[in-house]
């Protein structure tokens, strides 16, 4: 079974810096497909276009927090 993570984010442009990176790295070395999905709840920071620009898939939050 291939893994799809999410995480949900509120302004976490520089956490999602290292943490994508390592998780990439992990997932590739298990040899198993994956999904990264970003769950944003209204970010000002860029996390959402840094997300996309490393190629996981935004969402945005719906509804209350």
């Amino acid at each position: 079974m291939d893994p799809s993570l999410l995480i949900a984010v509120l302004n976490e442009r520089e956490n999602l810096t290292a943490l994508l990176s390592r998780l990439t790295r992990l997932l590739d070395r298990l040899g198993c497909q994956h999904e990264i999905i970003v769950i944003d709840g209204g970010s000002r920071d860029g996390t959402p276009e840094f997300a996309r620009e490393h190629g996981v898939r935004v969402l945005d939050q719906q509804g209350p927090c």
